[in-house]
């Protein structure tokens, strides 16, 4: 996917880890400058009982590139 500055961007994704099955995954997240902030989400993410929850996969990113 092409980078632009301050532009967004949404990524459908496959993340996957042993011993657990494949989760889809989506990653959004935008550019400033050299700079770029976004989340990785369970894309329509449930667990069973007894820890029902929504999205149960959310973490967020910052990462800046070098000059």
């Amino acid at each position: 996917m092409p980078i632009v500055a301050g532009e967004s961007f949404s990524v459908n994704a496959t993340g996957t880890a042993k011993g657990v099955k494949s989760l889809p995954m989506i990653v959004t997240g935008s550019f400033t400058g050299r700079t770029v902030n976004g989340t990785v989400a369970e894309r329509s993410g449930h667990c069973p009982a007894p820890k029902q929850v929504e999205n149960p996969y959310l973490a967020t990113f910052k990462a800046t590139a070098p000059k």
